[in-house]
């Protein structure tokens, strides 16, 4: 048993021992190792510059449904298109068909200020035709439109409810597009009857001119302020009645494909870039006591709408036998465009706890995942090493188990 002045003596000689440890921790690692702790344990750090991290990297398609969110984009550019299904919801009662005439419907669109194309371009062009059938609020593009463009949904050969054209100017704070006042005199008959309503399906809108995607609003909270504006007169009234009826909403994007090896993070499609990571070089006993992702944009092959690119990032891992993904977000070097995801030892050393192999996807974060179009191309694996992506592992053998 040891008495306290022999505990007083003991002190300085561990904080010496902790001071010497912490420093050889510091320094830079290497692949033949450096005592962590001498006789007992050795860091070792691997790279996927100089060897195989990884299985396969390429950009991932992740479709995601825009439904009933607080903007919507509508339009198209050369290569890419926004479209959007609107179904109008809560009708009230306006009384039998013949009590009552539609003198004028409108489709209230607020737009914001974000493009993405030609953002010298306000052009609002658009067709639109009833749906003939019932659709899922989880559709998405590819769910609604075969690759020819044709959708059993609808068929532009129907009359349609709606064609218009305008060029919208900087203090256009609502556009009022023309509905055909016929077919929302039906609308307004069917809507309130339980047993007509099923006869509704809603309305789909194309874009038809144009060079440009533009943001709009479509819900304040939640009741939507992209709605259904109709003029009603009473028989034998002079009077003109205006009703607002709330709608609800859904986005569909479509974006060019990457050609093979192109690195693309891109938003409202989703593209994201995937890292299917395999850790088979990696002693199956390692401890990971970290790890680093780091990928560059190439700002000259980079397409952005009239906001700024997107200075933040998100990285997805999702653990096995987890529904929940793990999300990382990290801003990126303003100078050197990089982006570095730095933390993922956690995520690592769970894929060494399942055969040593897992996913990551870095992709856009926040508003620009659904409501920005910004196409950001990474630097691709056949880049120079500064510039093309890189995860950096520094892990640990302990020689208790060796």
């Amino acid at each position: 048993m040891f008495s306290a002045g022999s505990g007083l003596r003991i002190l300085p000689i561990t904080l010496l021992a902790i001071a010497l440890t912490i420093t050889a921790c510091n320094d830079a690692p290497t692949d033949l190792g450096s005592d962590l702790v001498p006789g007992t344990d050795s860091l070792y750090a691997a790279s996927s510059l100089q060897q195989e991290l990884f299985d396969s990297v390429f950009t991932a398609s992740m479709r995601e449904p825009a439904f009933n969110g607080t903007y919507v984009l509508f339009g198209r550019t050369a290569d890419a298109e926004a479209r959007m299904f609107v179904e109008f919801i809560n009708y009230p009662s306006f009384g039998p068909a013949d009590s009552f005439s539609v003198v004028q419907a409108d489709l209230m669109m607020i737009p914001q200020a974000y493009l993405y194309g030609d953002t010298a371009s306000r052009t609002l062009s658009m067709s639109g035709y009833e749906l003939q059938k019932l659709w899922n609020p989880t559709a998405t593009w590819d769910s609604v439109w075969a690759q020819d463009g044709s959708s059993t949904f609808y068929s532009t050969a129907q009359k349609p409810i709606c064609t218009f054209s305008k060029d919208l100017a900087a203090t256009d704070s609502i556009v009022a597009v023309p509905l055909d006042p016929a077919a929302a005199k039906s609308w307004l008959v069917k809507g309130p009857d339980s047993l007509l309503r099923k006869e509704l399906f809603g309305l789909v809108f194309v874009p038809t001119g144009g060079s440009s995607i533009r943001l709009y609003r479509a819900f304040n909270n939640a009741s939507s302020v992209m709605r259904l504006r109709v003029a009603t007169k009473r028989l034998g009234r002079d009077t003109i009645d205006t009703t607002f009826i709330e709608a609800a909403i859904a986005g569909f994007v479509n974006a060019p494909s990457p050609t093979p090896g192109e690195l693309v993070v891109q938003g409202a499609q989703v593209y994201r870039t995937q890292f299917d990571v395999d850790l088979s070089t990696i002693p199956q006993n390692a401890v990971i006591m970290s790890a680093t992702l780091r990928v560059t944009v190439d700002t000259t092959a980079t397409t952005s709408g009239n906001g700024p690119r997107d200075e933040v990032l998100r990285l997805s891992y999702s653990p096995v036998g987890s529904l929940s993904p793990i999300n990382l977000s990290v801003r990126g070097d303003d100078a050197t465009k990089t982006f570095r995801f730095g933390n993922l030892a956690s995520l690592v050393q769970d894929m060494m706890r399942n055969g040593r192999k897992g996913t990551l996807r870095v992709g856009p974060d926040g508003a620009n995942e659904l409501w920005r179009m910004n196409r950001l191309r990474l630097f691709p694996m056949t880049a120079d090493t500064a510039r093309r992506p890189k995860l950096s592992i520094i892990y640990s053998t302990p020689s208790v188990i060796k």
